[in-house]
């Protein structure tokens, strides 16, 4: 369709969205990269482990990522960089703020609000005893 198409023209890095015509899911994987590039955060080593938590038992074959785990990456990695742009000057490392936000109010299924404690910030075990 020609929408999708100036859609697509128009879309191709995080300075063209606007969540209308031009949404996450418009930009293509290395738009998506970039995002969590800039924020600080790699991709295929920090965002995928977080969103893979409990999904696949552990098992040793490496999960292909899809289009839509780049998008679902590229969102928590905007959602961190908000987190980071209201935290004091100084703070570099944006992975261990992440983690250690997430660990100390997210370690139940008491504490999930589905907001700064949804299921893939919880530990293992927690995932386990739900």
């Amino acid at each position: 369709s020609e929408l999708s198409m100036l859609a697509e023209e128009s879309c191709q890095s995080e300075d063209d969205l606007n969540f209308d015509t031009c949404d996450l899911q418009h930009l293509p994987k290395q738009a998506l990269i970039d995002i969590c590039d800039r924020v600080g955060l790699d991709m295929e080593q920090q965002v995928f482990p977080l969103l893979d938590l409990g999904l696949d038992a552990g098992g040793p074959e490496k999960k292909e990522h899809d289009h839509v785990d780049y998008v679902q990456g590229a969102r928590e990695c905007l959602l961190v960089g908000a987190e980071l742009e209201g935290a004091p000057d100084g703070l570099e490392d944006a992975d261990s703020e992440l983690s250690m936000l997430a660990e100390e109010s997210c370690q139940s299924e008491d504490d999930l609000n589905f907001d700064t404690c949804d299921l893939q910030h919880l530990p293992k075990q927690a995932l386990i005893d739900i």
